[in-house]
């Protein structure tokens, strides 16, 4: 039987030598990724058999149950020492713990693990968080593009973790805290800040108030757009490019929320909409993030370069948020008319390549002309051709697409905003069409 290295750490030691003499991983677990409706991701424990499925969260502070699932499991809860209380994201304070026993995770076992107890408001999703307090005694490898997340031994040759591509990739340092999040630096539009890497949050999130200091923002500005169904002064802005390492996320989906609201102060949270992008392989033991896009042959789809400036074919892109996508424009008649296509997963759990759309998370797809061209028109179509057309024009009754336009003729300034909502629970695939026109 394979023992939980957080309890007794004797399967991470078992064979050292060996692994060191010819540098092979030994993968210790493969465990099925899951994906909500919201972005996170989450795999099933068993509890003394019971499966709970748990948020993976590489910026918990601790493994956590929801007081749901503890009462459910029947198990006591214990009032922890103040030194050790939590501060969850927007303040609230955690002070009781619970110690289920005959926990299994992946094929890894362990007769009793400590969890702390959090409100399910926190969580209402999920049974419970898998954190850092297990996941930094192994490497933790995040495979999105086949839904795996793979445990591997610590012990192996420095560097020797690539396994999924023999394609260029990025080698990132960073720093581990005293409970195991990851902080790196990151550069948002020319600013460098302090990332915290959060698989736990589904969306990537700035200080309001920080990012008004560091890029001289207007509230007012129409480039600022209000998120309606999040708390009042959130919003999403059209930033340029995030890098960090040799990682190139163009337009990337960034949330700025209010440090009255966020607690997060001039700390940025790099969460999931930007992170299921990619190949993320965390080597806790080396200090070490390595990096490809999720599907390694196809960064150019997502948006993404590894060690990259290549340019982009037309100086015009679509930018989609939820996951953070970007639209490749294809040639479509003489010279200044292009056409890119955009899936949309209404209702359902995202494909890769796909944003996801609900009743209570819109879409919005941005259309803009790099420095020196202007946008003539854009517009949208349905794209039927994968799909059954009497399917669509179902679909179509429980979807809304509004356009507007922002900024104004001045090169470089004008966008074209559509916005994809769902009105309600109703499942299917949407495919639009975006032509461009510009000179």
């Amino acid at each position: 039987m394979k023992t939980l290295a957080i309890c007794f750490i004797l399967l991470l030691a078992a064979s050292p030598a060996l692994a060191q003499s010819n540098c092979r991983l030994a993968r210790n677990a493969s465990i099925d990724l899951n994906f909500d409706n919201a972005g996170g991701v989450y795999v099933p424990m068993k509890i003394s058999g019971t499966t709970v499925n748990l948020l993976v969260d590489t910026g918990g502070a601790g493994s956590m149950l929801t007081d749901r699932t503890v009462d459910a499991l029947k198990l006591e809860r214990i009032k922890m020492d103040r030194s050790t209380w939590l501060q969850m994201f927007g303040g609230e304070v955690l002070k009781y713990y619970a110690q289920p026993r005959d926990v299994e995770l992946g094929g890894l076992h362990a007769p009793s693990l400590r969890m702390v107890i959090v409100p399910v408001g926190h969580h209402p999703n999920f049974d419970g968080t898998l954190a850092p307090d297990i996941m930094r005694l192994y490497d933790v490898d995040f495979d999105f593009a086949n839904a795996k997340l793979n445990l591997f031994s610590q012990d192996h040759c420095p560097g020797a973790v690539v396994y999924w591509t023999k394609d260029a990739y990025a080698q990132i340092e960073f720093h581990v805290d005293r409970v195991g999040h990851i902080e790196l630096p990151i550069e948002v539009d020319g600013h460098t800040l302090s990332a915290a890497f959060d698989t736990g949050s589904s969306e990537s999130i700035m200080s309001l108030d920080l990012a008004k200091r560091l890029f001289d923002l207007d509230e007012k500005s129409l480039d600022f757009k209000a998120i309606s169904n999040l708390p009042l002064h959130t919003y999403r802005y059209p930033f340029k490019t995030l890098k960090f390492g040799g990682v190139t996320v163009n337009n990337p989906d960034i949330l700025l929320v209010p440090n009255s609201v966020s607690h997060v102060g001039d700390k940025f949270i790099l969460g999931m909409g930007i992170l299921r992008q990619l190949h993320l392989y965390i080597a806790y033991k080396e200090r070490k993030l390595y990096v490809t896009p999720a599907s390694a042959d196809s960064a150019t789809s997502l948006g993404v370069a590894a060690n990259s400036s290549e340019a982009p074919a037309f100086p015009v892109s679509l930018h989609c948020n939820n996951p953070a996508m970007e639209g490749q424009f294809t040639s479509d008649g003489p010279d200044g008319f292009v056409t890119a296509r955009m899936t949309f997963d209404i209702n359902t759990t995202p494909a890769a390549g796909a944003v996801r759309v609900t009743p209570g998370t819109n879409s919005v797809c941005t259309v803009r002309a790099k420095e020196g061209f202007v946008i003539r028109s854009a517009s949208f179509a349905i794209d039927s051709r994968d799909t059954d057309a009497a399917i669509t024009r179902e679909l179509l009754k429980h979807v809304e697409i509004t356009e507007e336009v922002a900024g104004d003729s001045r090169p470089g300034t004008k966008a074209f905003v559509f916005t994809v909502k769902a009105t309600d629970a109703t499942r299917g695939k949407l495919v639009l069409d975006f032509p461009v026109s510009y000179r």
